[in-house]
């Protein structure tokens, strides 16, 4: 099977998973944002919180180091394996032993909160042990691109989540309910994930493997831990400055806009990485791929994120009580933000994939210099609103940064990348303004006619507009939709 074939059925299956996982999730957050209070919300977005940034150090980027060694097979996992296993353990007993500190770094309501906060925390903690045992499995998928197998545990995890979540919180067990839905997800997702993959860890060690993944596990896990702040730091500046309550309204304005727009984004960039690395010595191919997955992943970003941005009014109206009715504007400019955001996943792959993820370091303590002020200052003078304008104006200035410098590692301009960015989003802001006009002026907006009415119109007025301006990439990806629906395929030999 070609390289390209199987990077886009890796891209189906990863896909599917992600439909089927946050499909699910999306049904749970619904559900529990009408049992559940913004501040219960809130006080498990703030152990979470804790639980991330401890998740940084879970496997030492020993995943990415077992996906870029492409020679070494059994003893790279088996090192990976036993390193991430033992740090799961550091980690849960370290979490365990300093939830009461970490609890007081946040503004709750008062003592009672704090306290609960803290045992929220420690139970919490167990999904780091569980999921650092599955860690080296699921990089030994995504190093084959066996995204079929892998949406096995994807999906159980997100489906036991939110169901048990769901049950717990139906029988009144409150900000519990999330906490030991998550826990238990984790566990299943590995016990899901050593059952379809064959391999077990052995006893034999190949010292030699150690100093290189070690190397570049490292600066991975640099990269991920800088990652981790720039995504959670405006959960940490909202927690600090402004409480649970308003943390809870900001988790929900984040969490919809992220289930739609950036784990797709996500799904198809893991996919990416373990294809360009594979194409580590061929930067011309290594361009074009690029190239083609910016233009590929912007036709369907871009209407996502303008059209999350129209209707974001009339869907909270229609779906939610009236407590959350704050998170409308947070929304809107989340929305956007999401949507550039899937633009910058690409340079990431590229950095890692020609062994060069110490860029990933510095771009993004780069980005954490300019975030934390501007943030600071909007939630300090405009509360959550200011945080998600914050977020955005800092997103696109990191665009501008990251076109520049993948330049100079596969030779794309940041012309070159304007020129395919453009069109998906001409269209698409011109499609958001019609949706909105179509919702003001009907006779109720919020009602489910309306928004399915206004939502056929604007994809019809966006798959026109987009044809319009790059029918070539539509072509692109109508003929790659006929070929993976084709039922013969090329059988890999050897």
């Amino acid at each position: 099977m070609s390289l390209g074939r199987q990077a886009a059925q890796g891209a189906i299956w990863n896909y599917a998973a992600f439909l089927v996982s946050k499909g699910l999730l999306f049904v749970a957050t619904l559900v529990l944002a009408r049992l559940l209070t913004p501040a219960e919300f809130g006080l498990v977005g703030m152990a979470l919180l804790v639980i991330t940034l401890l998740d940084i150090l879970r496997d030492f980027g020993m995943g990415s180091a077992l996906i870029y060694r492409q020679r070494d097979g059994k003893a790279a996992a088996n090192m990976a394996f036993f390193l991430s296993s033992g740090i799961g353990v550091i980690l849960f007993t370290v979490n365990l032993l300093l939830a009461p500190v970490a609890a007081t770094f946040f503004k709750t309501s008062g003592p009672d909160e704090t306290a609960s906060l803290t045992l929220l925390l420690q139970v919490l903690g167990l999904s780091l042990l569980f999921s650092s045992l599955g860690s080296a499995y699921d990089a030994l998928l995504q190093k084959e691109i066996d995204y079929r197998r892998r949406m096995v545990p994807e999906v159980g995890r997100t489906l036991v989540k939110g169901v048990l979540s769901v049950v717990l919180a139906l029988m009144g067990w409150g900000a519990w309910s999330l906490v030991i839905g998550q826990v238990v997800g984790e566990f299943c997702a590995t016990v899901l994930l050593w059952v379809v993959v064959p391999w077990r860890p052995s006893l034999k060690f190949e010292r030699s493997l150690f100093r290189p993944m070690m190397g570049y596990g490292l600066q991975v896990m640099m990269a991920g831990g800088l990652g981790t702040l720039l995504g959670d730091v405006d959960y940490l500046i909202i927690g600090r400055l402004l409480g649970e309550t308003a943390l809870g309204l900001y988790t929900l304005a984040f969490r919809i806009p992220e289930l739609l727009i950036r784990n797709l984004a996500q799904a198809v960039s893991t996919v990416a990485f373990p294809v360009a690395a594979r194409l580590q010595a061929d930067i011309a191919a290594m361009r074009d791929a690029y190239l083609t997955m910016q233009r590929y992943m912007l036709v369907i970003l871009a209407p996502l994120g303008f059209g999350l941005y129209a209707v974001t009014p009339a869907v909270i109206h229609f779906l939610f009580p009236s407590r959350w009715d704050a998170v409308i504007p947070v929304m809107q400019i989340l929305s956007i933000y999401m949507l550039l955001g899937g633009i910058n996943h690409w340079p990431g792959v590229v950095y890692k994939a020609v062994g060069r993820p110490d860029m990933l370091n510095r771009l993004s303590l780069v980005k954490l210099v300019m975030l934390v002020p501007v943030l600071w200052w909007g939630a300090t003078n405009y509360g959550i609103e200011g945080v998600a304008w914050g977020q955005l104006i800092v997103r696109v200035a990191g665009i501008i940064i990251d076109m520049w410098v993948v330049s100079g590692f596969v030779g794309v301009s940041v012309w070159a990348n304007l020129r395919v960015i453009w069109p998906p989003m001409v269209a698409s802001a011109i499609m958001a303004a019609a949706v909105q006009v179509l919702l003001v002026f009907g006779r109720d907006g919020s009602s489910i006619l309306s928004l399915v009415l206004a939502t056929l119109s604007g994809s019809a007025i966006y798959v026109s507009l987009i044809w319009l301006l790059d029918g070539a990439t539509v072509n692109g990806l109508v003929s790659l939709a006929r070929s993976m629906l084709r039922r013969k395929s090329a059988v890999p030999t050897g």
